[in-house]
């Protein structure tokens, strides 16, 4: 499980990664594409305009 992965190298929780991963799911941030083993997440168009816009806006 990817989550259990991230879990592994940060100090946040397997649990909150799941959630995260849900909550940007829902939002249509995020979208999975092919299955639990090989499949990944991909940015959707939106996640991907959200990730410029917070790219253009962050102050050096």
């Amino acid at each position: 499980m990817m989550s259990e992965k991230i879990s592994e190298k940060t100090s946040i929780t397997d649990r909150t990664i799941e959630n995260d991963l849900a909550k940007l799911k829902k939002l249509g941030i995020l979208t999975r594409k092919g299955g639990r083993k090989a499949g990944k997440w991909l940015l959707t168009e939106l996640g991907q305009r959200v990730l410029e816009e917070r790219s253009a806006n962050k102050t050096v």
